[in-house]
């Protein structure tokens, strides 16, 4: 528990950027950072390799403001539809927020961070402790998911 403590002190800012990144409020923000470390101190004793403290409290925190924004339904999307290719009336924008739930979670983290929060490749690669390659990869693979999504419509 000592360790999950330290992580979250240490890297306070950066967990707030993140969240702040997905929310865009500071109120909310602050509630999803306070989940957040509930959740981590509560399931301490699951995390498997303490050198991953601070990724496992990322992914507690991304999850937890996904959470948040589906029960708010907050999602903006239209940077992202220009992407891959297609624009949508305000109306669809809810059907592009189901396409992009069907792609795998770690896809869709990385085009959200990528494209709707504005992160960088290497920005992303630190937060899931992942060579920047790897990102390219997940990224990739994501947009093509979402092309195919955006097909079968």
């Amino acid at each position: 528990m000592k360790i999950i403590e330290k992580a979250i002190i240490e890297k306070q800012e950066m967990y707030y950027r993140i969240a702040f990144k997905y929310l865009n409020n500071h109120e909310d923000t602050l509630d999803a950072l306070q989940e957040t470390a509930y959740k981590a101190i509560k399931n301490s004793n699951k995390l498997k390799n303490k050198d991953y403290a601070s990724t496992w409290i990322t992914r507690i925190l991304i999850n937890t403001c996904f959470d948040m924004l589906r029960k708010k339904k907050q999602y903006e999307w239209v940077e992202l539809d220009e992407r891959i290719g297609k624009t949508y009336d305000l109306d669809s924008k809810l059907e592009v927020s189901e396409m992009i739930m069907k792609i795998k979670t770690k896809y869709r983290d990385v085009i959200v961070m990528k494209y709707l929060e504005g992160y960088k490749i290497k920005e992303i690669a630190e937060i899931f402790n992942k060579p920047e390659a790897t990102i390219k990869t997940w990224l990739s693979r994501g947009l093509k998911s979402l092309k195919g999504e955006v097909a079968d419509e």
